[in-house]
């Protein structure tokens, strides 16, 4: 529930006497970001601060409801403009639009002049556009997403480093010289497996191409110069005990390893406690028991 963390980006009260169901979105613009919040983009930041129990009110203040379709709202609105016109009315932000025709988003489709539509958003990042019919039948709306192209950048692997991920699965992260994709500075990029990494010739000093999926996780798409300079680890960073391959995955087998052990206690604590204990707590609790 993250109610508490975004309420006070709604309208203390709005005109309409009924009842209404508002449906929105929440973003962080790019200006707050810039200027007063820290982390790699803002979509990565309101979901963080939107989900967590230790987020500061100053933090908090950043994070914004964009509204984009009422319903069961009042039968004079026939239209998607006049939904939208009715929730500016009732001091809710509204998503940008425009109204088009079909012609117009055919020629915009084909001839690439769409992108003025696109992530380069002023206001806050999207990684698509969605197209309504004008019209509303009985309150409802017939709409298309488009998501756009992930645009892939070059990048050089300098490191790789292995974590321990569930199951005891060694999981290789990409250390890339830092790139700038959508907005965001990407240094690390986690990579599948490391029989994905031999097979895609993504070792130390490859080129690779790296994107945003969605515009958000960031991820190696193909291996433009290859490399053999890859060590896969054989013992187990935190036990030492023999790594085997698994699902395509090198992974630690010993049910009394530590880390394996702490990883599956962060995920049913998680998972069931709601408590939002962080890694750096269970770790603690950990040392304390032994």
């Amino acid at each position: 529930d993250i109610t508490n963390n975004v309420k006070h980006s709604l309208p203390e009260g709005i005109p309409y006497k009924g009842a209404i169901t508002v449906r929105g979105e929440i973003s962080i613009f790019w200006d707050d970001f810039t200027n007063h919040l820290e982390g790699t983009h803002p979509r990565n930041k309101a979901s963080g601060l939107s989900q967590s129990k230790y987020a500061t009110e100053a933090e908090l203040e950043y994070l914004q409801f964009v509204a984009y379709s009422v319903h069961e709202a009042d039968s004079k609105i026939t239209s998607k403009v006049d939904a939208l016109a009715f929730l500016k009315e009732q001091n809710f932000h509204v998503t940008p639009y425009r109204v088009v025709t079909w012609a117009e988003i055919l020629t915009g489709l084909s001839t690439g002049a769409s992108k003025e539509w696109r992530r380069d958003s002023k206001l806050y990042p999207i990684d698509g556009i969605v197209i309504s019919e004008l019209d509303l039948v009985d309150n409802c709306e017939t709409s298309i997403a488009i998501k756009f192209i992930d645009v892939a950048v070059e990048a050089e692997v300098i490191d790789i480093e292995w974590s321990l991920a569930d199951g005891g699965r060694l999981v290789p992260v990409c250390l890339i010289t830092p790139t700038l994709i959508d907005g965001a500075m990407i240094k690390r990029v986690t990579a599948n497996n490391s029989v994905w990494l031999s097979e895609m010739g993504c070792g130390i000093g490859s080129t690779v191409a790296v994107e945003r999926a969605n515009g958000v996780i960031p991820k190696i798409v193909k291996t433009i110069s290859a490399s053999d300079i890859l060590t896969i680890p054989v013992c187990c960073p935190t036990c030492n005990s023999k790594l085997e391959i698994v699902s395509r995955s090198v992974t630690c087998q010993n049910i009394d390893c530590e880390a394996k052990l702490k990883s599956t206690i962060f995920r049913l604590i998680n998972r069931f406690s709601g408590l939002g204990l962080a890694g750096a707590t269970i770790n603690q609790l950990l040392e304390d028991s032994e």
